[in-house]
């Protein structure tokens, strides 16, 4: 067991795990930071996830690409890509929970401009009836 933890292939599907929790931790960071008045802190947060998936790209690539050669060692590199997949599935939930979040405060905030571009009719009401007293009111009496 010990000697499995050397290989090259257990250290790249540990390094995809650690990754993995590093973007699930992400994931709900990011969440709490949408919609707060905070856009600098949450354009980090994504720079810092998009480095996360960078990373985690070349790593299951590593996996993927790794060469067996015995059945034992191909029996041992299916059951990682599997682990590895069931997690990827797992955070790719996650991701998809935090794209629909800021898809839905994208919407909220375009709605938002889209009415304050639209002109208020309450308001102008009030604009011209203001405008028609001063016409009908005489300053010599």
């Amino acid at each position: 067991m010990a000697e499995a933890v050397q290989t090259p292939l257990a250290r790249n599907a540990a390094s995809a795990r650690a990754l993995l929790a590093a973007l699930e931790r992400h994931a709900a960071s990011t969440a709490d930071l949408i919609g707060e008045d905070t856009a600098a802190d949450f354009f980090a947060v994504m720079d810092e996830r998009d480095q996360l998936f960078t990373q985690l790209s070349q790593v299951v690539d590593a996996v993927v690409q790794a060469r067996v050669i015995g059945s034992r060692e191909r029996a041992a590199h299916a059951f990682l890509v599997q682990q590895i997949a069931q997690e990827v599935a797992t955070t790719l939930e996650s991701h998809e929970r935090l794209v629909a979040r800021a898809q839905v405060e994208r919407d909220r905030l375009a709605g938002a401009v889209e009415r304050s571009m639209r002109p208020d009719t309450v308001a102008r009401q009030y604009g011209h009836a203001g405008r028609r007293r001063s016409a009908v009111l005489s300053v010599t009496g």
